[in-house]
Parts: C-alpha cells; sequence; structure tokens
C-alpha cells in the first residue's frame, strides 16, 4: 500500500507540445539560432511574394535584423520604402514575429536558394472575356503599355473577371 501512496503523491508530469519539445532539443543542440534565422528566411520570401522574391531573396540573419540581397540599387531603394509592410506581413507568419529590422544589400540572388513553399498550386493563365463585346481599345492598349509581366497578366484577369460578371 505505500507504494500506491507514493505513487498518489508524485506529481504527474503533463505532456509537453511538440513545438516546445522541438525548441528546447534546438537549444540543447545549440541549433536555435541557425533555426531562427531560416525560418525568418522562409518568412521572407513568403510575405514578399513571386513578384519581389524574382528580384530580392534573404540571406541572413543576425540578431532580430535580417539581410536580403536584392538584384539592383533601384530594387533596394523601393524595398527600403516598403520595409514597414514587408515587416508587418512577416509577423503573420511563423518564423517572421523575430524579424525587427531589413537591411537590403545588392548582389547576385541567383545563388541563393529560394525557401518559399514548392508546393502552392501554380497560377491559372487569365481566361479570355466570354463576353461577346471586346474590351475597349483604349484600355487595350493602357494593358499593353505596362512593362512589368506579372503586372500586366494580374490586370488582365482583374478585366477578364469584370467582363465575366457583367461589370
Amino acid at each position: 500500500m505505500a507504494r500506491r501512496s507514493a505513487r498518489a503523491r508524485r506529481k504527474q508530469a503533463a505532456p509537453l507540445p511538440t513545438a516546445e519539445l522541438v525548441d528546447s532539443t534546438l537549444r540543447w543542440l545549440r541549433l536555435d539560432d541557425t533555426v531562427h534565422g531560416l525560418r525568418a528566411v522562409r518568412a521572407f520570401g513568403l510575405a514578399a511574394g513571386a513578384r519581389i522574391g524574382r528580384r530580392a531573396r534573404a540571406e541572413r540573419m543576425r540578431g532580430h535584423t535580417l539581410y536580403v540581397r536584392v538584384a539592383t540599387a533601384a530594387w533596394s531603394q523601393e524595398l527600403h520604402l516598403m520595409r514597414e509592410s514587408i515587416l508587418a506581413r512577416m509577423k503573420e507568419i511563423p518564423g517572421g514575429a523575430e524579424v525587427e529590422a531589413l537591411r537590403f544589400e545588392v548582389g547576385d540572388i541567383e545563388a541563393l536558394p529560394d525557401w518559399t513553399s514548392p508546393s502552392r498550386p501554380a497560377r491559372r493563365a487569365a481566361p479570355a472575356p466570354s463576353r461577346a463585346e471586346p474590351i475597349d481599345a483604349a484600355v487595350h492598349q493602357a494593358l499593353a503599355a505596362v512593362e512589368d509581366v506579372e503586372l500586366r497578366n494580374h490586370l488582365a484577369e482583374l478585366l477578364a473577371r469584370a467582363a465575366q460578371r457583367g461589370r
């Protein structure tokens, strides 16, 4: 009977969440800073999107600063102006909450891996408007003048949707 009462007095340990176990194991192996940096690099890729991802990629994390390599000085300046909105989007993605500042450096981005998730479905091409009347010629000319291919495709998709809905 004494055995039973000793078990009853023993504090029962509650099971720990897996994330807590992984974090403590990473701290024990002294890999937590590396993993936090990789999570932040991936969070930047997801928060920035495909358009920015073709011109800038996160490289490394030091402290709470994420260093991002950009293709040109013009993109560095553009991203510098957008950094607050990128940081806000990163805060919503796992791994991005640790980042407090972004630093941009001009260099070869092709040497860096693209850490965005490959499991995303590919975007479909914009469907042609189903309505019989053509898009206004002035709108079509303006659309053709847009140099950014991705932006032009998005605008064409919006026009096609609006035409389908009769707007």
